[in-house]
This record gives C-alpha cells, structure tokens and sequence, in this order.
C-alpha cells in the first residue's frame, strides 16, 4: 500500500502538553525559512504519532520532551531508515535544511 502524500514532509511531535509553544515554536520557526512544517497537536502516545507520520509520508519527525528541551536540542528521526539525530535548537533550520537535501 502506498504511503500517503504528506502536505509538509517535516512533522513536530507533542510529547508533553506543557510545551507546546515550543513546539509552536520550532514549526513556526522551520516555516519561515520555507520548509513546509505540520505541528502535531492531539495528545497521543509517540507510537501513535510516529504511525501517523509514516501513514502520512513525513520525511523528518521532530521529537522532544523535558530532556531534549533541557539541553536546548530536539531529535530529528529520518522516517525512512529510521535513523535519529540530536540537533541543537540554536543549528536548527541548518540542520533540518541539510537532513532535507540529503534524504
């Protein structure tokens, strides 16, 4: 079956309610350098999220909670191989931009 056509192919995740203007935040951020962006904002488990962004063909899912928020970093997982890296908020549009052309 083949995986849906996503509107943005960068997905922010809601880990903890209390942040989500972060969340808000880094979407709005990551917007205004042209990278279409969708901010998940229904409060369901990471699985439920992650299963969405698969669903909907995201390429990158953004993923962060008091740790991550903590050392000012988010984690960026790349839905097609599965694999994750710590990004710095203050690198933030670089990195995605960068994680984005190389696919």
């Amino acid at each position: 079956k083949p995986k849906g056509a996503a509107i943005a192919p960068i997905l922010v995740t809601m880990q903890n309610p209390a942040h989500l203007s972060r969340y808000l935040e880094i979407a709005s951020r990551l917007r205004a350098r042209g990278m279409a962006t969708e901010a998940y904002l229904e409060r369901k488990s990471l699985g439920a999220q992650l299963r969405y962004a698969d669903k909907k063909g995201f390429q990158l899912v953004l993923i962060a909670d008091d740790p991550e928020f903590q050392q000012e970093k988010v984690l960026v997982k790349k839905m097609q191989t599965g694999e994750q890296k710590e990004v710095f908020l203050q690198t933030l549009e670089e990195s995605i931009s960068s994680m984005l052309s190389s696919k």
